[in-house]
């Protein structure tokens, strides 16, 4: 491309609705990314263009420190060895009050208040009056930054927005901000090393669509929506995602949310709390199930490895209408005490609840499988109370309890009884409970069944030109 900007600011004064961003293959910027707003006919469309051989082109909120110099009497702290280098300003603090280092990208720790309280390896300290950074490190230091910027994209207030096939992290907060505004398309972008969430949502964004991307080590969340100023957030859509080795919750959507799905997604390996807080550790977990106009759909999820459960609904009264159907719920590795989901503090189980064709499982059948607690009934459940589970509360009929034989990375293996065990589908045969295989991710294959034919002809002509409610 001719005369190609070098900077990412140098876009804010020439973007105009309907452009696209080409970012370059291979290429690295320490920025925040900033868009200008398109409109529903002529979209911003924020994406790669080179050799796509090339890595993705990268968008980074952190900064690197250069030219580290010894200090010379810190030789006998432990083996270890204090390093400086020239810093100017502070490190950008996220909202728990965390300040990160990274090597090589990866975050490390966080900031200590004083020189003294150096005494462990990747311990750091900036002394701002004198724009130096002090860093105890076993080996000189290489790749090392320090985050400097709260998000690598921020789309607040900015509309139909379509970012694809580019790579973000760093970010002292969410990576990438969607908020108040509508419109926004992420896609296929690979997310890493935030110090909240992968990405952020609030302040009612509207239509909202994230797919294919893969998000990970991230501090507080993979995908966090929480709209804590009292605007809803409405066709928030989550589809075939994979999201790994995060803190806290793997999703997580707190208060005034409207029509949520999330389906597809393969979420593995989500840890409590590692600032010494209380410990979460859910892989989704959904919030306030007050509102009755709230529609949560979580279908065709496989949820595997999480500290606390793999999925947490909890209300003072369950006025939303709550789909959970063809999910495997995985916890083997995890402890007894820890169960494959929590349903808690329910007051009363309504017709627009939707719970079945499920599949659960722990290693012993004596381990928690499940939590309960509707009304004033109390129950935890393991693989031998599933039957009366079942019974006692009319919930998850046609699920099973047992090993779904999923392989590392949450895929199904060639043996597992969810194949062809979830929901029948129209024209014929039944879904695969969990995650679709690979096979499966076909735009046609509208019955899910990893292959079109004309089941999924009969299910177009079935409703075409119909309108949604």
């Amino acid at each position: 491309m001719e005369n190609p900007y070098n900077q990412l600011r140098d876009l804010r004064g020439v973007m105009l609705t309907g452009d696209f961003v080409y970012l370059k293959r291979d290429s690295v910027f320490y920025e925040t990314l900033e868009p200008h707003s398109g409109s529903a006919d002529s979209l911003v469309v924020i994406r790669d263009y080179g050799n796509g051989e090339n890595p993705k082109p990268k968008i980074y909120g952190y900064e690197d420190i250069n030219d580290w110099l010894e200090v010379p009497e810190s030789n006998d702290m432990n083996s270890l060895t204090c390093y400086k280098a020239d810093w100017t300003g502070s490190p950008f603090h996220n909202c728990c009050g965390y300040a990160f280092l990274y090597e090589d990208g990866v975050q490390k720790t966080f900031a200590k208040s004083n020189k003294s309280d150096l005494s462990n390896n990747y311990d750091w300290w900036v002394d701002e009056p004198n724009d130096k950074v002090y860093l105890l490190l076993e080996h000189y230091p290489n790749d090392i930054a320090i985050g400097k910027r709260e998000f690598c994209i921020d789309l607040n207030q900015r509309d139909y927005i379509t970012i694809k096939n580019i790579e973000v992290g760093g970010s002292i907060s969410s990576a990438i901000l969607v908020s108040n505004n509508t419109g926004t398309v992420i896609e296929n972008v690979y997310i890493s090393s935030s110090g909240y969430a992968g990405i952020g949502i609030g302040n009612g964004p509207m239509n909202t669509r994230i797919q294919n991307c893969e998000i990970t080590e991230c501090d507080h969340a993979g995908i966090f929506a929480n709209d804590v100023g009292g605007d809803t957030t409405d066709g928030l859509r989550i589809y075939n995602n994979y999201i790994h080795d995060v803190k806290l919750e793997g999703m997580a959507f707190e208060r005034y949310m409207r029509s949520v799905e999330v389906v597809g997604n393969v979420i593995i390996n989500v840890d409590a709390d590692q600032h010494g807080g209380s410990p979460d550790g859910v892989g989704i977990w959904l919030q306030q199930l007050d509102d009755e106009e709230a529609k949560y759909i979580i279908r065709n999820n496989t949820i595997m490895d999480c500290e606390q459960t793999c999925f947490l609904a909890e209300c003072n009264d369950l006025n939303a209408s709550l789909v959970v159907a063809n999910n495997i719920f995985d916890n083997s590795s995890q402890p007894a005490i820890s169960p494959c989901v929590i349903y808690g503090y329910w007051y009363g189980i309504t017709n627009n609840n939707y719970i079945n064709y499920n599949c659960y499982h722990k290693q012993k059948t004596s381990d928690d499988l499940i939590w309960l607690k509707i009304n004033d009934f109390r129950n935890k459940y393991s693989l031998l109370d599933f039957a009366s589970y079942q019974t006692e509360t009319g919930l998850d009929t046609h699920s099973i309890a047992q090993d779904p034989n999923l392989n590392p990375d949450g895929s199904l293996g060639y043996s597992s009884p969810c194949i062809n065990a979830g929901e029948p589908v129209y024209g014929g045969g039944f879904k695969t409970i969990g995650a679709w295989l690979p096979s499966a991710f076909i735009q046609s294959d509208l019955n899910h069944d990893g292959k079109i034919d004309f089941r999924d002809f009969a299910i177009l002509a079935n409703h075409w030109l119909q309108e949604a409610d």
